[in-house]
Formats: structure tokens, C-alpha cells, sequence
């Protein structure tokens, strides 16, 4: 008699973890560099003893849509935006984190950091690094980044360092943390040469807010239907209690 009881309220778990995600998509639709993401979910069979099969909803984890974002021009010189695989990588208190959120700027040291003031790591691995004496920053597509001290004379440019940009053989397996970054056990590899670095630009999210909402209004549907089950289960159980009693009395 639990049967329906026990495999409703799996799928009512369910359905709320997958809120979640769509709520958690929702908030992060204008985050730059946020990949949008979805519960996955699957049919769990239990064979009680000389009955028929129960199907309950198991989850079995998130999947991070990789799909690029649209690119938004900025114009400012440190936003930066990746057209391809790859990551730039930022040093925090916590280790190497990974993230595609290219909005930095230069910190009281004149190293290029990112929001949280967390260097920006080049592809020695060391922060970057900006003279004191020039204020012409470049990045070219492939990461180098030059300074000069008014950009007229081209003699005078120096190369201070690459942006190091890394992806992995599984992406998927990146957990994700707080402030659009990424951390991983795997060991990155330099990004490939189709994989450009984007000066004065920024990819946005690639969150679809209108096909979230829509899903929102569904799972919100099925929930209520859901709940509706559980309702006639539980009016149905006190209606046999009922005529039990009655029979009994």
C-alpha cells in the first residue's frame, strides 16, 4: 500500500532538484561565462518479492551545457572573451581555478586580476604583470600580451607576458563554485590553436532565460499534478481505513 506513496515522492524529489537548476540558470542568465545546467534523471527499478516491478526517479548528477555564449563588445581593454575550448586559470587562496568569465582589471600591484582581485594566471603559470611606465595594454588572440606607454611608437612595445588559457579532457567533471569558478582534479592542457582570446569583449551566458521559464511553468505543472497524486493516495488510504472501521465496528 506504500508503493504509490514511496514512488510519488521520488518523483516529487525530483522535480525539486530540477527547480533548483532551473532557478539557479535563471539567476546566472546575465553572469559572463556561465554554462547553463541540467539534472539528469533515470528509472530505478525495485522487484519487491512476488510482486510487480516499482519504477522510482533516481537523478544520476548535473550536465553542463558547453555550448559558447553570445559575445558582448565592451571596449574595455581587460575584458576578455575565449571563442573555443580552454579556460583562463586564476590563483586562489585554494589552489588553480578555472573560469570563463573574462572580466579583469589591473589591482594595486598592477598585476591583471579578476573581480575578486585573484591573479591571472600566464602560461608559465605566474601572474602578468603590467610596467608601471605604460598604460597601452594589448592582447592579441593568442593570449601575448603587450604594453606600451601611449601606443604611438610601436618600438616601444614590450611583451610582458601570455595569458594562459588550459582546458581538460572532460570538462563536465569541473566542479562548479562560486563566483563563475571552476576547480578540477585533472590535469589541464594548454587550450588548442583554434582557440582565440577576445580583447574588449566579454561572452555572455548561455542561459536561454525564455526556454527556462518555460521549463519552469512545466515542472511547476507537474509538480502540482504530482501533488495531486499524493493527495488521492492519502484520501483513498483514509477511505479504506474508514470502511475497515466501519466494517469492524
Amino acid at each position: 500500500m506504500e508503493s504509490p506513496w514511496l514512488i510519488a515522492i521520488s518523483r516529487q524529489a525530483a522535480l525539486q532538484r530540477d527547480m533548483d537548476a532551473v532557478a539557479n540558470n535563471i539567476a546566472n542568465a546575465n553572469t559572463p561565462g556561465y554554462k547553463a545546467e541540467r539534472m539528469l534523471f533515470s528509472e530505478y527499478l525495485v522487484r519487491p518479492q512476488r510482486n510487480a516491478p516499482l519504477s522510482f526517479v533516481q537523478d544520476r548528477g548535473m550536465m553542463r551545457d558547453l555550448r559558447e555564449g553570445p559575445l558582448t563588445k565592451t571596449g574595455n581593454t581587460l575584458d576578455l572573451a575565449l571563442t573555443g575550448d580552454g579556460y583562463f586559470t586564476v590563483d586562489t587562496p585554494n589552489g588553480p581555478r578555472y573560469t570563463r568569465s573574462g572580466r579583469f582589471q589591473l589591482d594595486a600591484d598592477r598585476r591583471i586580476v579578476d573581480e575578486r582581485g585573484e591573479p591571472v594566471l600566464g602560461d608559465a603559470g605566474q601572474p602578468i604583470s603590467i610596467p608601471i611606465d605604460r598604460n597601452v595594454i594589448t592582447i592579441a588572440p593568442d593570449g601575448t600580451v603587450s604594453a606600451n606607454t601611449d601606443g604611438t611608437v610601436a618600438t616601444d612595445t614590450a611583451i610582458v607576458g601570455k595569458i594562459g588559457v588550459v582546458t581538460f579532457a572532460n570538462p563536465r567533471s569541473m566542479k562548479r563554485e562560486a563566483y563563475g569558478l571552476y576547480s578540477s582534479n585533472a590535469a589541464p592542457t594548454p587550450a588548442p590553436s583554434t582557440t582565440r582570446v577576445m580583447q574588449g569583449m566579454l561572452e555572455q551566458s548561455n542561459v536561454n532565460a525564455i526556454q527556462e521559464m518555460t521549463d519552469m511553468i512545466e515542472i511547476s505543472r507537474a509538480y502540482t499534478a504530482n501533488q495531486q497524486v499524493l493527495q488521492n493516495e492519502d484520501d483513498r488510504m483514509k477511505s479504506a481505513i474508514n470502511k475497515i472501521i466501519g466494517n469492524t465496528a
